[in-house]
């Protein structure tokens, strides 16, 4: 099996502001898995909070001794892989993604064919608002009225600005994402007893990670969900997290990619905690990776793809504000933009 990457950078419509600073771009890496004359892609996307870089991710990737591709044995691969180093999430996420496409091509079956996934309806994703001026809000919601769920980016100075100028312009139901943005927890309830009584559905990661004491607090007074996302990334935090929060935001970047994506989808279950599943910035690739498990949360926030130009690749699409992909393709079912 021979493997290539190459770096490229996703270019944002419009920038990306959060509670812990603001974006127009996002660095990736493309990984192209080939063997038996068939090519699987993979991609690692790159923010700022993930701590990779291009650089790294190339590091880890040249680290790979050689292996023998077998198709009925990727998670054997992917196992070896792992316990190449530590970390290197979304390196391992990349080639995870792109050893499923492969293999899919290689047997002619789809993702979720291969996966053994059940058949599902397509689900609703959100469109993600990022924080910004009221009257931008407005257009913007305005430009997604195809979209029926929004996520609005809180953190900022101006949340109680934004939440006002979504709710004069949609009665759609929504979430809100703090990136760990808020620091008072009784101004948080306060927020959140506000939010009750309009049509949100869940709030995503409101403090710190470290801040364990403040969001049992917050959890024990709301009567919405608390999602855990940047307190979670691989399998092993579920448990730590578990009496915490609610439920848990999981993204291929952060996972390593599908394999244990699945798992966590079954710890969570199992722990009857709510599931949410997002992705990073990124490309057609990573998102069509993550719509074929989507299907299996409670909530979807994969609207990535809608939010850059000069995407790499096509695969999945949203329709009338849901997420789909043609599932009798082989692989993830994606296509390279010649």
């Amino acid at each position: 099996m021979k493997i290539k990457q190459y770096s490229f950078t996703l270019n944002l419509k419009r920038p990306f502001n959060l509670a812990h600073g603001s974006r127009t771009t996002t660095p990736i890496v493309l990984v192209e898995l080939s063997s038996d004359g068939k090519v699987g892609y993979g991609e690692a996307s790159l923010p700022p909070y993930l701590g990779e870089t291009q650089e790294s991710v190339a590091k880890f990737i040249d680290s790979i001794p050689e292996l023998n591709f077998n198709p009925e044995d990727i998670f054997g691969m992917i196992q070896q892989i792992d316990k190449i180093a530590i970390g290197n999430n979304a390196a391992k996420a990349a080639l995870d993604i792109a050893l499923h496409d492969l293999a899919g091509k290689v047997m002619n079956k789809g993702c979720s064919e291969l996966l053994k996934l059940p058949e599902m309806d397509f689900p609703i994703t959100s469109f993600t608002i990022s924080i910004d001026t009221p009257k931008n809000i407005r257009e913007r919601i305005k430009e997604a009225d195809s979209f029926h769920f929004y996520k609005v980016k809180l953190g900022g100075s101006n949340d109680m600005e934004m939440i006002q100028a979504l709710t004069s312009e949609t009665k759609k139901p929504f979430s809100v994402d703090v990136n760990q943005g808020w620091i008072n927890k009784y101004k948080a309830l306060d927020f959140v007893k506000m939010l009750q009584d309009l049509n949100c559905q869940y709030i995503e990661q409101p403090f710190q990670k470290e801040m364990i004491k403040e969001t049992l607090w917050l959890a024990d007074r709301a009567s919405l969900p608390i999602i855990a996302d940047e307190s979670v990334k691989r399998l092993d935090d579920i448990s730590e997290v578990d009496g915490i929060y609610h439920g848990i935001n999981i993204k291929l970047m952060k996972s390593t990619g599908i394999t244990e994506a699945m798992k966590m989808i079954t710890l969570a279950r199992q722990k009857q905690m709510k599931v949410v599943f997002g992705s990073m910035v990124e490309s057609s690739c990573g998102i069509t990776a993550a719509a074929h498990l989507a299907p299996l949360s409670d909530w979807v926030d994969l609207d990535s793809s809608f939010l850059i130009s000069g995407d790499p690749f096509r695969g999945a699409e949203i329709i009338d504000g849901k997420i789909c992909h043609d599932k009798n393709l082989p692989g993830l079912g994606i296509s390279k933009v010649k």
